[in-house]
Order: structure tokens, then C-alpha cells, then sequence
């Protein structure tokens, strides 16, 4: 579980030169005073544009090429980093940095001269930066998917100056590279499953993991997050088109958009997915702690709810609404004395003050065990 800090935001303006199944006419990119365009070695598939496509040879040593040109009035300060390509929350491949994978199959075998790794050029002026691949003796299996990502540098004084919000600017040049042809069969498994706080609001994040190295296109994926013992999901998501870079994670997420917060308990998921006919179905257990679930509670933003239920954890993403399973007139019933027995003592309000916020989450905690104690037992009765 995350609990994010907010500090001075530092907002990066990516520019996505190109995406894969895109072909553009133009390789020149400019923006943020920096221009970046990809020189073009002899090893790139002529039908590929704007961005590298290289065929590789075990053993070798292969150099390309980007050209970095300042473009404005003053003098542009840049970084260079090679990335991996990771799927991202919304099932796209993408080709900015992310945290925990600055390590990836690209840079083992490419690198970037520390001298361009962080550089200024004059107004006016042009550098041509080497990227060097080292293929290994032996050569390697499937794809390698990456970018050659070049970010503007800001002084301490321009985070100053801007406040609160400093906008930089990065191009982005994907990079593909192969060694051979020989095909690579898909596959997925299921990892873990956590309950996060994400810019205020509770997520449970499924990841699926895509293990092998080659681009996945087109695969349709349908989910539902279900409390013990029950068969009515809290969350759905269905017809989910993603693709999939190669080697891979994809958090798929089930966001709190209802604001009823996330209670303790026990839980599984299920995971069905589809591409070509053939189909991959995933079931899972996972435990949602009472501390995870206090700590994202307190932190969330949106939580106007009360009392706050069982089977409304959160809203599937997509629809906005929380499923009503059938046997929820049963618990409300068996739980009403109860909650006559509290009402009084509960009220639907949102402060600033720690020591009044914390208050309000126990009540809502002994109101949810209550009433999924009440739910087992009417379970264990029928």
C-alpha cells in the first residue's frame, strides 16, 4: 500500500514523438526551446517512420544516432535516458519513464555517453548524441521495447520561479529492436492484488503480468473483485481492450469513484481474459488489513457516505455504480437494532481536524463489523 505526499509538483510535458502503429511524415520534434530527431542507421526497417526499428546481429556492436538541437532563445539544458516500455493503468503501451523500472532490457544493452546523460547546447546549435548496443553472443529472444527519452533540465531558481507548478518538456523516441524472427507465443498470469490511496481516492490495483518478451495487441479483459462468500461482485470491469508491452505489468484498477471507502475483509478476484480465441481465466484470494483500510480512509478526499457498507466498497470502474446483491435486505435487517443504536451517533460530515476525522473512521469500522458480522451470520444461517 502507497500513501503519496504532495509536494511541489513538477509536471513533465511529454511529447510522444510517435507510437508504434503510427507513422508520421515528419521525425523533427520540438518543443520547450529542444528539438530531437532520430538519424536513421542502415540496420532500420524501411518501413517503419519516426521512430527506430533496427534488426540486430548477436555479438555485435551497433551506434545510432539522435540529433538535439536548442530551438529557442536561450541555451537548452537537457537529460538522456534509455527507458523501458511498460503497459500503463489505462492498457497502453508507454514509453516514459516509471518508477521501478529504470532498469530494464534496453538499457542492459544500450547506453548513452555520460556526457550526454545531462548536457547544455548553445542557442542556436546542434550535437549529434550516440546510443551504443551491445548485442550479447548469443543474441536474444523476441523484442526489446523502449525509448530514447530526452527531458528538459530545471534549475532550482526556474521550480522557484514557477510556484507551485513547473511544466518541463521531454521527447520521446520509441525503440524497437529485434535479432531475429523467431516467434514468441503469449501468455499472462496474475500477481498481486493491493488496496492503494491514489491522488485521494481508494484503488485496488490487480496486476497482470504479460511475462514474455513480445508486443500484445488486442486482448480483452473482464474482471469482478467479490467479498468471502458471496457472488455478487462490489466491482465489475468488462470488455477492457489493452495492449501489452513485452515483459511487462499491467495495474488494472478498480477506483473508489462512489467514495464509500474501502473496508477490512476478505476477498477474491476474477480475471477472465481473451485474444484470438484463446482465453486465460485467473481466481485469486486477497485480505484487505484493518490498518490498510483505516490509513486509506483517512487520506481519501471523496468519502460522503454514511453508513458505509460492505457491498459498497467502491463503484466498478466504467459505470459509476456499486452492485446490490440480493441478500443485502437480509443484513440490513438483521442489523438494524444496531444501527438505531448509533445512528444518533454518526453524522455525514467531511472536517479537516485529524482528531474529529479520526473519530468518524472508528465509527464507521464498528459499524462495517457490525454489519459484516451480521452478514456471516445470516450467511452461516441459511
Amino acid at each position: 500500500m502507497r500513501i503519496p505526499k504532495f509536494p511541489v509538483k513538477v509536471i513533465i510535458m511529454a511529447i510522444v514523438s510517435i507510437v508504434l502503429n503510427l507513422a508520421f511524415a515528419h521525425t523533427s520534434h520540438a518543443a520547450g526551446g529542444f528539438s530531437v530527431t532520430p538519424v536513421f542507421p542502415e540496420n532500420q526497417n524501411p518501413e517503419s517512420n519516426g521512430f527506430f526499428d533496427l534488426r540486430l546481429e548477436a555479438g555485435a556492436e551497433h551506434v545510432f544516432y539522435v540529433i538535439v538541437q536548442a530551438t529557442g532563445d536561450e541555451d537548452a539544458v537537457v537529460e538522456i535516458n534509455l527507458t523501458t516500455a511498460t503497459t500503463n493503468v489505462n492498457g497502453i503501451i508507454e514509453y516514459s519513464p516509471r518508477e521501478g523500472y529504470e532498469i530494464g532490457p534496453l538499457s542492459q544493452i544500450a547506453s548513452v555517453p555520460p556526457q550526454f546523460r545531462e548536457f547544455t547546447i548553445p542557442s542556436g546549435y546542434y550535437t549529434h548524441v550516440p546510443i551504443t548496443v551491445n548485442v550479447p553472443v548469443g543474441g536474444f529472444h523476441g523484442v526489446i521495447l523502449g525509448s530514447v527519452h530526452v527531458r528538459q533540465v530545471l534549475s532550482d531558481e526556474d521550480i522557484a520561479a514557477a510556484g507551485t507548478i513547473a511544466h518541463r518538456f521531454a521527447h520521446v523516441i520509441p525503440v524497437l529492436m529485434r535479432e531475429n524472427d523467431e516467434p514468441v507465443y503469449v501468455d499472462f498470469t496474475l500477481g498481486e492484488v493491493n488496496a492503494e490511496l491514489i491522488s485521494g481516492i481508494a484503488h485496488i490495483i490487480v496486476d497482470i503480468h504479460h511475462p514474455n518478451p513480445r508486443i500484445t495487441r488486442n486482448t480483452l479483459i473482464a474482471a469482478s473483485i467479490y467479498p468471502e462468500g458471496s457472488d455478487s461482485p462490489i466491482f465489475a470491469i468488462s470488455n477492457l481492450n489493452v495492449e501489452f508491452a513485452p515483459e511487462s505489468t499491467f495495474p488494472m484498477t478498480f477506483r473508489d469513484t462512489g467514495g464509500y471507502g474501502i473496508v477490512a475483509g476478505n476477498y477474491r478476484v476474477v480475471v477472465r481474459m481473451e485474444r484470438q480465441g484463446r482465453t486465460w481465466e485467473f481466481e485469486q484470494n486477497f485480505v484487505i488489513e484493518v490498518e490498510e483500510a483505516e490509513a486509506i480512509n483517512l487520506g481519501a478526499i471523496n468519502i460522503e457516505q454514511m453508513p458505509m457498507q460492505p457491498t459498497q466498497i467502491g463503484a466498478p470502474m466504467g459505470d459509476g455504480s456499486s452492485a446490490m446483491p440480493p441478500w443485502l435486505p437480509i443484513v440490513i435487517a438483521a442489523s438494524v437494532v444496531t444501527v438505531l443504536g448509533v445512528a444518533g451517533m454518526v453524522a455525514v460530515v467531511l472536517v479537516k481536524n485529524q482528531k474529529v476525522r479520526l473519530a468518524e473512521l472508528e465509527t464507521r469500522r464498528a459499524l462495517a463489523r457490525e454489519r459484516l458480522e451480521a452478514m456471516q451470520a445470516s450467511l452461516l444461517s441459511d
